[in-house]
């Protein structure tokens, strides 16, 4: 297949007012667009106000497109839906111009080059659709992936084919009686389209490269959307890059790192410079240093600018921890409610795909019927029932579902029966309209019908992905994972990890959870700073996977070596690792006692805040982690030649007021799980006057991290 446009869902089809999404298919919430939407934020929340980079992403968007001043046609990279979907919706873009939208997709068969002699011929054999553009002007939003050049250069080549053959070219010779007896070669009203590419975030020189390569660099105008953070929650703001990671860690590829730099960047201009940047690791230290090095840039055009010349009131640090000094996070299984959501059904852009019953409360109806609904494969292809039901796209958003709120971070040991409590507190509420009598009551109760309906379709929603999950807990391969990955996190008895792992690989377990425990044991191996597991034992394992799932997984098993997942362990570790796994035993010890001391339904006292320390006093154990420390304080414009940065103590973040509530902004370079962000809003709970902020790449789990290495499927 030639490239083509197709779109899942209302193919062909207007926009309508009552789209809740940025494309057809793209993540939508049951309670319409403005869930789609920046979000509120909660009345408790007196942290960092995150709706202002959400502002800032559909004004960039609007903006782009208001460039184009007519009518337009949307071709949209799917990966895109998701981001763009937070902070817009349809009917929005359809004030600005767009008519209709469609995916943009990648040849499904090899790509034929103009180059190719046979090109016409080649052409026709993929099987090229019809892109069915209504408009003059063509609009396509997309990643600088070279995918999506080739698609574009074929859309393109397509659309100029179907006027060429409406409309004879003017050096061509056609005979007055040939057009006299076939009027229908002479259209009213040909199109004639422009083309025109938005870059998101910015154009790359091997995309220009490939369009004039197949000459389409002269026919298109070229556009740049630098999408940065997107806020998915009122505490957490993401670039949504799922691929930065495997870009940054297994390719080589910095990119990420330098819009990482300008996202933290656009930061300091929205909430002023931040007075304090610290971290841990190489990568961490690189992109602290390109922030700097912007800074500094920018002062030299805008001298005078307050927000990079006056320390931040409202953030008081920046912590950039490099994903790569903690790989056992990601591999161990999340056990909060919202990390086991996220690790069985999978959340994306802050979105969950489920069966229409738990958002209706109606059954599918089976073997599609009038309940199944239409699927067009393309523009232009007649619609097909399906049988298999579709899954809906619900935004989890704890800002408008508060039992969310309520059980997202808990252990989801205890979910069971904060969901059993809802469920009777949402009884006892529906009974009371019963006790209505008078007309005043009755008016009282229908005023409250309409957050119990709410409630009840939340508690419904939970209580069926909870099922979904206890379905996966309850067996006993998840069991004997989570033993492995306690014991290999606590040290113990390592040998009987491994052999424990060998009899899953003679079982022929899920591959991806097999590679899981076995990183896992790698990372944590004899307690060394560099991991790692013995050669011998670590040869004789990678042979027994590639026996017993195939070859094709030897490059997955290398690039797992690549990025640091698959190590061996270093001549003498095992003779090290005894203080280092003492070392994590008392780390886990004292993480027991803290867990204890400020039980939520303990009697502790909520302490003032106090300005990071930074690295002293934890030096022995920050030093068991790979990668350099690093802390800088920025202080105002210091003039050209000057120094505007120094490594002096945590007293220049101290505030003025001992009462005034300051941010502390965390940002994960290659990704966040979701139980590293209920251990920062536990702190938030925690603490007076300071509030955590995460950014991040993305957000991860050790699935993802080792399927985004794989080139076959898992």
């Amino acid at each position: 297949m030639a490239p083509t446009a197709t779109a899942p869902r209302h193919a062909g089809t207007d926009v309508g007012p009552d789209a809740t999404a940025v494309a057809p298919g793209s993540p939508q919430s049951s309670a319409g667009a403005s869930a789609d939407m920046a979000q509120p934020i909660p009345e408790r929340w007196d942290g960092l106000d995150t709706t202002i980079l959400g502002d800032l992403a559909r004004r960039g968007l609007m903006s782009t497109l208001d460039t184009i001043k007519e009518a337009k046609t949307l071709m949209l990279d799917p990966s895109l839906a998701g981001p763009l979907g937070l902070v817009a919706d349809v009917s929005g873009l359809k004030q600005h111009g767009v008519e209709k939208m469609f995916w943009l997709e990648p040849a499904s068969a090899a790509f034929v080059s103009k180059t190719d002699t046979a090109h016409s011929q080649a052409l026709s054999k993929a099987g090229l659709k019809s892109v069915n553009a209504p408009t003059k002007s063509v609009v396509y939003i997309c990643r600088p992936e070279i995918k999506w050049m080739k698609a574009i250069a074929g859309m393109r080549e397509d659309l100029e084919r179907q006027q060429l053959t409406l409309l004879p070219r003017r050096h061509d010779y056609v005979p007055k009686e040939h057009l006299r007896a076939d009027r229908s070669v002479r259209p009213t009203s040909p199109l004639q389209h422009t083309y025109t590419i938005s870059f998101v975030p910015h154009r790359t020189e091997p995309c220009l490269q490939f369009l004039d390569q197949e000459g389409v660099l002269s026919d298109v105008s070229l556009l740049d959307f630098g999408l940065e953070f997107v806020p998915l929650d009122h505490d957490l703001v993401s670039l949504e890059d799922d691929a930065a990671w495997k870009k940054i860690y297994c390719d080589g590829d910095h990119t990420p790192i330098f819009r990482s730099a300008q996202a933290l960047m656009t930061l300091q201009h929205a909430y002023g410079l931040f007075p304090r940047v610290l971290g841990k690791g190489a990568l961490a230290r690189r992109l602290a240093d390109l922030l700097i090095r912007q800074r500094r840039e920018h002062l030299a055009s805008d001298p005078s600018n307050p927000a990079l010349t006056t320390p931040s009131q409202l953030v008081d640090s920046l912590i950039i921890i490099d994903r790569s000094v903690d790989y056992a996070t990601p591999l161990c299984t999340q056990l909060t409610y919202e990390g086991l959501v996220d690790e069985v059904v999978g959340i994306s852009n802050g979105h969950v795909e489920v069966d229409p019953a738990l958002l209706t409360g109606q059954a599918q109806p089976p073997g599609g019927g009038m309940g199944a609904q239409p699927h067009a494969s393309g523009s232009g292809t007649p619609l097909q029932m399906t049988s298999t039901p579709k899954k809906r796209k619900h935004r989890l958003d704890a800002s408008t579902d508060v039992l969310f709120g309520e059980i997202r971070d808990l252990n989801f040991a205890v979910v069971g029966d904060r969901l059993h409590r809802a469920a009777k507190r949402l009884n006892h509420d529906y009974e009371g309209r019963h006790q209505a009598k008078t007309v005043s009551q009755i008016r009282a109760f229908v005023g409250k019908l309409g957050g119990l309906q709410s409630e009840h379709a939340s508690l419904r929603l939970h209580t069926g992905l909870t099922e979904k999950i206890m379905e996966w807990t309850a067996r006993e391969e998840f069991n004997r994972m989570l033993e492995v990955q306690q014991n290999s996190v606590a040290g113990l008895e390592l040998g009987a990890q491994y052999a424990a792992i060998e009899d899953m690989i003679n079982e022929e377990r899920d591959l991806l959870g097999v590679l899981r425990l076995l990183c896992l044991t790698s990372v944590v191996g004899h307690g060394s700073a560099a991991g790692g597991i013995k050669p011998k034992n670590l040869e004789f394992v990678k042979r027994e996977i590639l026996q017993t799932y195939g070859y094709q997984h030897l490059p997955l098993l290398l690039a797992l070596q690549k990025v640091g997942l698959l190590t061996r362990a270093a001549p003498g570790a095992a003779e090290a690792g005894g203080g280092a796994v003492a070392q994590k035993e008392a780390l886990l010890d004292a993480g027991r006692a803290a867990s204890t001391a400020l039980r939520p339904g303990g009697r502790s006292v909520k302490p003032r805040a106090h300005p990071i320390v930074g690295w002293r006093g934890f030096e022995d154990v920050v030093g068991q982690l790979p990668g350099p420390t690093f802390d800088e304080v920025q202080s105002g414009a210091a003039g050209p030649g000057g120094s505007d940065t120094s490594t002096t103590g945590a007293a220049a973040t101290m505030p003025s007021d001992a009462d005034q509530v300051t941010t502390t902004l965390v940002f994960f370079l290659g990704g966040v799980t979701h139980t590293e962000l209920a251990a920062l809003r536990f702190m938030n709970g925690q603490t007076r006057n300071r509030r955590f902020v995460v950014a991040t790449t993305n957000t991860i789990n050790g699935n993802e991290l080792i399927r985004s290495l794989s080139s076959v499927p898992l």
